[in-house]
Order: structure tokens, then C-alpha cells, then sequence
């Protein structure tokens, strides 16, 4: 009887053996596939999927370097423990404009830009004294979230650059010699 009971505690630590083993792996493979993601950025072959492999961090960061490369200038990615619905500031032709970022992540299938978000980004906009804004998404936009965009007061102005709208203006770039990724 001990044996036996000596055998199923061996075949249990094992099994929980081989389940560490194999989330052990999958971490490492998840890291590995980010940093191959990485590198792809930074050589300038932009896809959609490789940016959703970026923390949100990364992501703001490398949408400020992007704004860079775009013409803006004095861009700060902002603390992100604000809260605030503004993630980057930068001006252009001296006026700052305010800059949102959103991505989910790869398997979520979730967009985050709803009316809400752009209602709290617009707030923050006012409440800042800022008329220019653009929101920066890896996810395309709901047609809900367009018209809402439009119906906002004049002077209120917000640019939205979807996934694909991204993936070209960063190919653009990329074919004028620009490199947008050696900061990354």
C-alpha cells in the first residue's frame, strides 16, 4: 500500500513538473516572439500584428517617436499613472495637441476607442486649453466613435489613425528614408 500511494504522489509531482515546465516555455517563446517583433519594428517592417507584441508603454513610446518622425515636436509620452485619457503631448506649427493611445491586445478582439473614451479625451482636451487631438489605435474605429468625433464643437478638432491608416503613413516613412524604430 505505501508503494502505491509512494507511486501516485511521484506521477502527481511529475505531472505538476511537466505543467511548470510547459508555462515555463511558453513564457519564454511568448518573449522570444516579442523581441523577433521587436526587431521587425525596428528595421522598419511595420504590420499590425507586430505592434500589438508592444506593452502599452512600448506602444506609447513608439507612437511618440512615430509623431516625431511625423513632424511633431517637444513629444513627451505622459506618466501613466495620470489617468487622464491623454497619453502623449507634442505641438506642431507651435500649437500642442493632446494624443491617445489604445491597443488591445492580439487574441482580445476587443476595440477600446468607444464614445466614452473619446468623450473623456475630448474633456481632458478642454479642460487643458488643447483644440488639436489625435487618437493613435492599433484596432480600427466603430462608426459610432467617427460620427461622434464629428458632431464635437469646431474648434475641438481630433485626427484618428486607425490600424491601417498606421501600417501605410509608417510605410510612407519608411520608403522616404525615414527610420522610425532606432530609438525602440
Amino acid at each position: 500500500m505505501y508503494y502505491i500511494i509512494l507511486s501516485f504522489i511521484t506521477v502527481y509531482s511529475l505531472l505538476q513538473l511537466l505543467i511548470i515546465m510547459q508555462k515555463v516555455y511558453d513564457l519564454l517563446s511568448l518573449a522570444y516572439i516579442r523581441k523577433l517583433e521587436t526587431v521587425k519594428l525596428r528595421k522598419g517592417f511595420v504590420v499590425k500584428e507586430h505592434l500589438y507584441f508592444l506593452s502599452k508603454l512600448e506602444f506609447r513610446e513608439w507612437c511618440g517617436l512615430f509623431l516625431k518622425r511625423t513632424g511633431y515636436s517637444d513629444t513627451e509620452v505622459a506618466d501613466t499613472r495620470q489617468g487622464n485619457g491623454m497619453d502623449i503631448t507634442c505641438s506642431q506649427n507651435g500649437k500642442k495637441t493632446y494624443v491617445k493611445c489604445e491597443k488591445s491586445r492580439y487574441d482580445a478582439g476587443v476595440n477600446l476607442i468607444d464614445v466614452e473614451t473619446v468623450k473623456k479625451f475630448a474633456g481632458t482636451m478642454v479642460h487643458g486649453g488643447v483644440d488639436q487631438g489625435i487618437i493613435i489605435t492599433i484596432d480600427s474605429i466603430d462608426e459610432d466613435v467617427l460620427e461622434f468625433i464629428k458632431s464635437l464643437r469646431p474648434e475641438l478638432s481630433i485626427r484618428v489613425i486607425d490600424g491601417n491608416t498606421l501600417v501605410r503613413e509608417c510605410d510612407s516613412l519608411c520608403s522616404n528614408g525615414a527610420l522610425l524604430y532606432t530609438d525602440l
